[in-house]
């Protein structure tokens, strides 16, 4: 849609040059939409200059302008952006809810009711465990946390 502009980080990064494009582009009217919307996720990777860039545009934002910011670390980000944004937190999702949305993916959760766990309701997280990754966890992680040593160490090896 020429209303909505996504910025996702590369390399887990977000350039200021990517922001200062942003900033160009909602400066100018929307074309169907009643709002411009700017989808920001991962904003905790904002170059530290692109966060100031950033926090200009969010002091003053142009008309019609609709500014999300997406995070699963707000505490990495600057207080000065956290200061003007408004917070919403998410509550996970209960088992019936992920697995709804898991087959709307195309995931069957039939036999990844582990996996399921492990996201916590998150389907994102659900969605970042790979095969490989998730039986490095099931196999070695749980098995030494079940254990409980007592030394820490020997639960970090």
């Amino acid at each position: 849609h020429p209303d909505f502009i996504s910025i996702e980080p590369e390399s887990h990064l977000i350039k200021t040059d990517v922001i200062r494009q942003l900033k160009q582009k909602l400066s100018l009217q929307p074309l169907e939409a009643p709002y411009k919307i700017a989808f920001i996720n991962e904003a905790q990777c904002l170059h530290s200059s692109a966060a100031n860039v950033l926090l200009k545009t969010l002091e003053e934002p142009p008309e019609k302008t609709l500014l999300i910011l997406i995070s699963s670390s707000p505490y990495k980000l600057l207080r000065t952006i956290l200061s003007r944004c408004q917070k919403l937190s998410f509550s996970p999702l209960n088992t019936n809810d992920m697995q709804d949305v898991m087959q709307e993916l195309g995931h069957s959760m039939a036999s990844d009711t582990e996996r399921l766990a492990l996201a916590q309701g998150s389907p994102g997280l659900f969605l970042k465990f790979s095969e490989e990754a998730f039986e490095i966890v099931q196999n070695n992680i749980l098995p030494s946390l079940e254990k409980q040593p007592k030394d820490l160490m020997k639960l970090l090896e």
